[in-house]
C-alpha cells in the first residue's frame, strides 16, 4: 500500500530527479486508493445460546490495499479514515423459539459495540441480522461481528461470502 510522502520543494527552471517523480506517482496512487474487504465466515461458528459469540472470519472475498484478518476475527484497518462497515450473521440450523427478537448482531471497534441489528420473529427457525454502519477508524484498529443470541438453544452460522460476513470500505478522511 502506498503511503504519503511530502513532496520536494523545486525552485523554477528545477530538473526534478527520478526519485521525485516516484515520489509524485506514489502519492497519486496513495490518493486514488480506497481500502476495501469482505471477509466471511468459512467454517460455522456456533452461537451458544444466551451469549455473545465472536465470529471467525476464515474466507476473503476480497480485500485490498492493506486490510487484514488478525486472530480470525478482528479485520484490521489499513489506512485513517471514514469506513462504511456492514455485517450479516445467518444461522444455519433453527432453534425455534419464543425469543421476541432471537438473534442480534453487533459490529464492535476496537472492543466498543458501534452498531446493533436485529432479527425479529418472523424467522424463528433461521434468524439472521444485518448491522450497517459509518465507523470513524484509526489504522491497526480493527472490527468484528459478535451476533447476541437470544436463545437458549446454539445456533450454527452458515458459512458463506453472502451468509455470513464483515465488509468495510474507506469512503473518505476524517
Amino acid at each position: 500500500m502506498a503511503s504519503w510522502t511530502t513532496p520536494v520543494t523545486h525552485a523554477t527552471g528545477d530538473i526534478l530527479s527520478v526519485s521525485d517523480w516516484n515520489g509524485v506517482a506514489n502519492n497519486e496512487t496513495f490518493l486514488y486508493q480506497a481500502p476495501y474487504a469482505l471477509y466471511y465466515n468459512s467454517v460455522s461458528t456456533t452461537l451458544v445460546g444466551g451469549t455473545e459469540t465472536i465470529v471467525t472470519f476464515g474466507g476473503t472475498g476480497f480485500a485490498n490495499y492493506g486490510f487484514s484478518v488478525a486472530s480470525g476475527t478482528n479485520v484490521t484497518v489499513p489506512l485513517t479514515g471514514i469506513y462504511l462497515v456492514s455485517s450479516l450473521v445467518t444461522t444455519s440450523g433453527g432453534g425455534g423459539g419464543s425469543a421476541a427478537t432471537p438473534l442480534a448482531n453487533q459490529v464492535f471497534q476496537n472492543g466498543n459495540r458501534i452498531a446493533w441489528g436485529s432479527e425479529g420473529p418472523t424467522n424463528t427457525s433461521y434468524p439472521s441480522a444485518l448491522s450497517t454502519v459509518l465507523a470513524s477508524a484509526t489504522s491497526g484498529s480493527y472490527f468484528q461481528a459478535i451476533p447476541q443470541n437470544y436463545w437458549a438453544t446454539n445456533l450454527p452460522t452458515a458459512p458463506g461470502p453472502d451468509q455470513t460476513y464483515l465488509s468495510a470500505y474507506f469512503v473518505g478522511s476524517q
